[in-house]
Formats: C-alpha cells, sequence, structure tokens
C-alpha cells in the first residue's frame, strides 16, 4: 500500500501498487466513456456465495481528476479542463486505487485494511 487517506470514520481510500512497479494490463487510473460512470462488479465468495462485495468504478475519486473536474465547474467551462490528466490516467498502471468501506465486522478484507493489518 503506498496511500491511504481517510474519507470519514468507516471509509478510507487506499492505493495499491504493483511490487514491481511495473503496469498491470487492463488496470487504469482512469476509464473513459459512458458506460464506465458508476460500473459496478459483484464479487461473491465461492464457499459461501451469500456473502458478497460490490466494487464500483468512479473516476472522480482520484485526486487529480477531482480537482480537474472541480476547477472546470469553478470555471464555468468545460474548455478549462485538464483533459491532458485524463490521457496520462489512461495508459496502463501500477496502481490501484480503491474506495473501502467497513462496517464495523472484526473479519474480511475492508476490516483488516482499515485497520492496516498485514499491510
Amino acid at each position: 500500500m503506498s496511500q491511504a487517506r481517510k474519507i470519514n470514520t468507516t471509509t478510507t481510500t487506499f492505493v495499491l501498487e504493483t511490487c514491481n512497479g511495473k503496469p498491470m494490463a487492463n488496470v487504469q487510473e482512469f476509464y473513459p466513456g459512458l458506460d464506465t460512470l458508476g460500473k459496478h462488479y459483484l464479487v461473491s465468495s465461492v464457499l459461501n456465495p451469500s456473502i458478497f462485495r460490490q466494487y464500483t468504478t468512479c473516476n472522480a475519486m482520484n485526486p487529480d481528476i477531482y480537482d480537474s473536474l472541480v476547477d472546470a465547474l469553478n470555471a464555468g467551462s468545460g474548455k478549462d479542463f485538464n483533459y491532458k490528466v485524463l490521457q496520462e490516467k489512461m495508459d496502463p498502471s501500477y496502481r490501484i486505487r480503491l474506495c473501502v468501506k467497513t462496517y464495523g465486522t472484526k473479519s474480511g478484507v475492508s476490516s483488516a485494511l482499515q485497520r492496516d493489518e498485514n499491510f
């Protein structure tokens, strides 16, 4: 883990990086197009299918992209939007940003990340 930023008492944004610093296929910091806007993935346990977690793609959780969006909105025009930031973030990346909410359980990945155990 290279970064952790507390959003509130139950939610933290984590940045994970590859051990070798090399980009991974299909990992980007920005996903273009409306087909990825609010796109989510439901991952369930093979051993217990009633246990599942939802993951959502959210481009604006990246601080660089968020800042560019806010600047453009404050200027009142999309003309001021820094599109270069998006181009850079579409390249394969060695980093992935996760916004993780914990539900107060003692076990599970989200709780372990929040406690910073083994990371």
